[in-house]
């Protein structure tokens, strides 16, 4: 994966994602974009478990969500995940739920940089920052 390419991870939806309906509960689609961020961590050489050893931990501070279109059972859904912002303790990122290039989910979600022992923010490891900076989107406005 290049520095300019987005990210993607690739969903199946499982009986145990949807309603009775057959649509994907709207919970399922933030569980997703959480996985992508994980797996975006990786394609960094990093893990959650990493960032802890290294005195940090991410935790959602503030999330918006905006459902489109309705994800439904068996469907390949493709979930992307770029970072838009990056301050001193604080991380945004983007995130697209697309099934066939046709977008279903969108969001932005704004995590903090804590202490894992005192929970109170610090600032984002300088060793990490670099990784970030490297993978770092400004976002276009696109929302």
């Amino acid at each position: 994966m290049t520095m300019n390419e987005e990210f993607h991870y690739r969903v199946r939806v499982y009986y145990e994602d949807t309603d009775a309906a057959g649509v994907v509960y709207y919970a399922n689609y933030l569980k997703w974009m959480e996985r992508a961020r994980t797996e975006w961590l990786h394609t960094q050489d990093l893990s959650l478990a990493e960032l802890q050893r290294q005195g940090c931990v991410l935790a959602v501070h503030h999330i918006d969500v905006t459902y489109h279109r309705p994800a439904r059972l068996e469907d390949v859904l493709s979930v992307s995940c770029d970072l838009i912002e990056m301050g001193f303790s604080r991380l945004r990122f983007r995130h697209r739920i697309e099934r066939f290039g046709r977008l279903l989910a969108e969001s932005t979600a704004t995590l903090a940089v804590i202490d894992p022992v005192a929970f109170k923010s610090i600032r984002l490891p300088e060793t990490i920052k670099e990784r970030f900076l490297k993978r770092l989107k400004p976002d276009q406005g696109s929302e």
